[in-house]
């Protein structure tokens, strides 16, 4: 996980806590390993993976989501490899105030997602708010919304 993501990370696990057991995981061996191991602290057998990114705001809807910070080939390889055998993932990225979740499935897409791909793409998204990670939360352990 870069310093660049230790703001989003610093939300995650606020926002996140109550619900699920966080991991953050700092891997210099496995190049390409999502940055938190989660398990549900209420639900046996839930349990995954979650890639943070953080960007900069973006101006224009028609903009690229990522411009500095996407997924690298060693990620896409291992998100190929993982949601490919079932294993839940999810990936994570902050753009400027906003928070969106992406399912790990989305990993091939995603660096070329502009601002308008992303709101019509993502699990969910919004402002940092308690009701945004309990959605998020919702949506990871197989809830609709």
């Amino acid at each position: 996980m870069g310093k660049h993501e230790d703001g989003l990370w610093s939300k995650v696990k606020a926002g996140l806590s109550p619900y699920l057991i966080l991991r953050r995981v700092e891997n210099r061996v496995g190049d390409g390993d999502p940055d938190i191991y989660y398990a549900d602290r209420r639900i046996w057998a839930n349990d995954g993976w979650i890639e943070l990114k953080q960007e900069e705001e973006v101006k224009r809807p028609t903009s690229r989501m990522f411009r500095k910070h996407g997924m690298r080939p060693s990620q896409v390889n291992w998100f190929r490899d993982y949601t490919s055998v079932g294993v839940q993932c999810w990936i994570m990225v902050g753009v400027g105030e906003v928070v969106y979740l992406f399912p790990g499935s989305l990993f091939a897409a995603l660096n070329d997602f502009t601002l308008e791909d992303a709101n019509r793409m993502a699990a969910h998204y919004g402002e940092v708010d308690a009701e945004l990670w309990r959605s998020f939360y919702l949506i990871m352990k197989g809830d609709k919304r």
